[in-house]
């Protein structure tokens, strides 16, 4: 799967690269990272790539609307 295909049917895919990731969060490359890094956004390794679980993006979309916290900024 492309980037660019992701808006095709992803409720078929498992598991997200991190440029799908961001394509569906309407984030960049480096905020996915950021929020990888921070463990704000649960991800696996799969070989020498990392994979964002389909859950994992629909939780994070889901306790931002829910609770009105912005998306990978640092909360202090």
């Amino acid at each position: 799967m492309q980037p660019s295909d992701i808006n095709q049917d992803p409720a078929n895919v498992l598991f997200y690269t991190v440029p799908e990731a961001a394509q569906l969060l309407r984030v960049s490359y480096w905020t996915v990272n950021r929020m990888i890094q921070r463990r704000e956004l649960a991800s696996v390794k799969i070989g020498a790539r990392r994979r964002i679980p389909r859950d994992a993006v629909l939780n994070l979309a889901r306790s931002a609307t829910q609770d009105g916290s912005p998306i990978g900024e640092r909360r202090v």
